[in-house]
């Protein structure tokens, strides 16, 4: 990126597989004065400050980072998004009110300063998944208060049928939810470091349809299950699903079957 750039007008900035650096961006930022949303797709991000006084919405979707963690100063940020980076990389300031935010995260531990459920608590839509925000929402949610706007959230991406106690915490704190969806990983988090869950209940009365995303055949599912009918959710408001790259793999399979049946009569004309 170049640092001389004046784009009075701008309002989106789009950046895919390019290289940012730190005085580009700041110059790119000052003189933008309507910037409001950024996405960054694949960078190479040489940051150690991501700063502006009206970005509203931040997306960073990919991990390509020759430089180790950076920070977000962006106090009417209202949209967040970030894949592929460990939730103690990414350091807050001037922390904002979200009103939604997808994370994605790759690390397995949290040990961070950043307040992380002072910034979700006023959001009506969240997706929160790995094992460091499983960390992050074990050590916060128990002084946390309710989440009284959130209406959507989506979480997990460890094993949930082993370790409940982050999602049970939370839906107890979220009495507006609506819809659920739990992603299950039999492969991740699995251990004894799991908190106790006995007792715990949660009571979600407008909640109208629970998702699990599971592998095929995980026994774990049985569970979620359960718990999720066992606090007054109906069996029918449960869609269990399989993860996107089994649907994938299943639905190449059946395509392939279709072609070959399909071919079938065409042999049999060519060998009449």
């Amino acid at each position: 990126m170049p640092c001389g750039i004046n784009l009075p007008s701008l309002g989106k900035l789009t950046l895919s597989d390019v290289k940012v650096y730190q005085d580009s961006l700041d110059a790119l930022i000052a003189h933008s004065p309507h910037l409001e949303d950024i996405h960054l797709i694949q960078p190479a991000m040489f940051l150690d400050l991501i700063a502006s006084k009206v970005l509203k919405r931040l997306t960073i979707d990919g991990y390509i980072d020759p430089h180790k963690g950076f920070t977000i100063s962006a106090p009417h940020l209202v949209s967040f998004e970030c894949t592929d980076y460990q939730l103690e990389d990414i350091s807050w300031r001037d922390q904002p009110t979200l009103e939604s935010a997808h994370i994605d995260t790759c690390g397995s531990t949290f040990d961070g300063e950043t307040k992380y459920t002072e910034m979700l608590l006023h959001a009506n839509k969240l997706a929160l998944f790995g094992l460091d925000i499983k960390v992050m929402l074990d050590n916060e949610l128990p002084t946390c208060s309710a989440f009284q706007s959130l209406t959507s959230l989506e979480i997990g991406g460890w094993h949930l049928a082993e370790d409940l106690y982050a999602v049970l915490r939370l839906l107890k704190l979220s009495p507006r939810l609506e819809k659920l969806k739990l992603v299950h990983d039999s492969g991740k988090g699995a251990g004894a470091d799991a908190q106790p869950t006995n007792g715990m209940t949660f009571g979600c009365r407008l909640l109208h349809s629970v998702t699990i995303q599971c592998t095929n055949g995980d026994e774990g599912v049985d569970k979620l299950v359960s718990v999720v009918v066992a606090n007054g959710v109906s069996l029918y408001k449960i869609h269990v699903t399989m993860t996107y790259r089994e649907y994938i793999e299943k639905r190449a399979s059946e395509l392939e079957d279709k072609a070959s049946v399909a071919e079938e009569p065409a042999k049999k004309v060519r060998l009449c």
